[in-house]
């Protein structure tokens, strides 16, 4: 044993040792040999108020289909001719892509 290594070189061959150990089984394959028994794994997942948002939204664009050529081609016209100049339709434009969780 080194006197001189660090912590976390300690550690790696602590574990490295019990891998080794509990990687050899009995005849049987139930019990691993140095009595350490295996424990079951619970995993468990939490999705965010925000994740379920995103994912309703995502599900409603989904349902909703692609944008047409027609209706881009109106967007631009629009916003070519200014309509959206306006500060009071800009602040609604804005409030609704906050809303969405666009921005």
């Amino acid at each position: 044993m080194r006197i001189d290594r660090t912590f976390s070189e300690a550690r790696q061959s602590e574990l490295a040792s019990r891998i080794r150990d509990t990687a050899v089984r009995t005849e049987s394959g139930d019990t691993p040999v140095g009595g350490i028994e295996p424990v079951a794994r619970i995993d468990r997942v939490e999705i965010s108020d925000a994740g379920r948002a995103l994912a309703a939204r995502n599900a409603w664009a989904s349902e909703q289909g692609e944008l047409s050529a027609a209706r881009i081609d109106e967007l631009r016209r629009r916003v070519r001719d200014g309509a959206y100049n306006d500060p009071a339709v800009a602040d609604a434009l804005a409030r609704r892509l906050l809303g969405e969780g666009e921005i």
